[in-house]
């Protein structure tokens, strides 16, 4: 195997772990503001807010050990860099159910603040679909076993990708819409959620 197959081949997983670790500190921190901000939140929104937390933990502890066979304890050893481990694990069924939990989340806001079943039903079924789409991939990569194998057959990674942007695109401008025209919001309410929309929406759309 020539220097550049190792090179694709080891370079993405171990970027991937550099961002994992490095997003796994920004909501840790997220974490530790939220607890000292709303130490009296509902019980239901802590218990959502931690259990994330924790799965992101055991994300973050797969991920690791899988980089750890790759590069440490099974170092100079090619198969090692071709397994998958635990990634399907990890990246396809935590991360989907992570994705799940919190778009729900943000569908039950959008139904609170726009009153609509139709709207609702619409990105509940996208966002189910999202999760039903990660799992697949998962359930593939599972079955494949192998990094080339897998990256041989995309199609099921773009379909769970594509599905997955969807649905955050399409609860990114119903919540823009919704506090928009919501009564309470002032014009400086308005001002930022216009802010917080034209950085994020360009954001959610490089990732196709």
């Amino acid at each position: 195997m020539d220097s550049n197959a190792i090179v694709s081949m080891t370079g993405p997983p171990l970027l991937g772990i550099f961002a994992n670790w490095s997003l796994f500190g920004v909501i840790s921190s997220q974490v530790y503001i939220y607890s000292q901000a709303f130490p009296n939140d509902r019980r239901a929104i802590k218990v959502l807010v931690y259990g994330v937390y924790t799965l992101n933990i055991i994300q973050t502890s797969f991920l690791t050990e899988t980089s750890w066979t790759m590069f440490a304890s099974g170092y100079g050893n090619i198969k090692n860099l071709d397994k998958l481990g635990t990634s399907w694990l990890s990246v396809g069924v935590i991360g989907g159910i992570v994705e799940l939990l919190v778009q729900l989340f943000y569908v039950y806001r959008i139904f609170v603040l726009s009153q609509s079943m139709v709207v609702t039903a619409s990105i509940l079924f996208v966002s189910i679909s999202s999760f039903a789409a990660a799992i697949f991939n998962s359930v593939f990569a599972a079955k494949v076993g192998h990094l080339s194998a897998l990256v041989a057959r995309t199609s099921p990674t773009y379909v769970s990708t594509g599905v997955s942007n969807h649905s955050d695109i399409l609860i990114s401008i119903t919540t823009y819409q919704c506090l928009l025209h919501f009564p309470s919001v002032g014009h400086a309410g308005r001002w930022l959620c216009l802010r917080c929309f034209n950085f994020n929406l360009p954001v959610l759309l490089c990732q196709y």
